[in-house]
């Protein structure tokens, strides 16, 4: 019993959705000048931060349209160095400031072993996959086009042979 226990909290099998969204007719134009295929889709990024951060090992499956469904194992994998220190530059000069929540993590595709590699925050998510088709790239639509008025959780997904 407390074995079935225990393993039941060191893994854990989450769903991520994703929903195919348009964009502007500026935007979209802005972007074929970029890839030659993309895909705009909106997540819940603080649920799937939420998901993969408490535990060691966390199995996604990452639903992102367009019959790509993506099963991923993913760990933690912090790439800070051990002496590393964080500061915020303020007016009244520079502030350290404490990052103890690892963000970036590494992994890969269950059914090919693929690499994955992920950041993943509230408000952020940035990385790769690697698939059968190339490496496929998880970017924020807001720093592709430059907006910071574009909402955090609408990303740009493409494979880095459109581009």
């Amino acid at each position: 019993m407390f074995f079935l226990l225990a393993c039941t909290l060191a893994y854990s099998q989450k769903r991520v959705l994703s929903r195919d969204i348009t964009v502007t007719s500026s935007e979209e134009l802005r972007l074929l000048n970029t890839f030659k295929e993309y895909q705009v889709v909106e997540i819940d990024l603080a649920k799937f931060s939420e998901d993969v951060t408490p535990l060691k090992e966390t199995r996604i499956l990452w639903d992102i349209g367009k019959s790509n469904n993506l099963d991923i194992q993913l760990y933690p994998h912090d790439i800070r160095s051990p002496s590393f220190k964080a500061a915020m530059v303020m007016e009244k000069g520079i502030t350290n400031v404490e990052i103890n929540k690892t963000v970036t993590y590494k992994g890969y595709l269950t059914n090919t072993g693929n690499k994955v590699r992920l950041t993943i925050t509230d408000n952020f998510i940035y990385g790769s996959i690697q698939t059968d088709e190339g490496l496929l790239m998880i970017d924020q639509l807001k720093y592709v086009l430059k907006d910071k008025s574009i909402p955090s959780n609408k990303l740009v997904i493409y494979n880095n042979n459109n581009v």
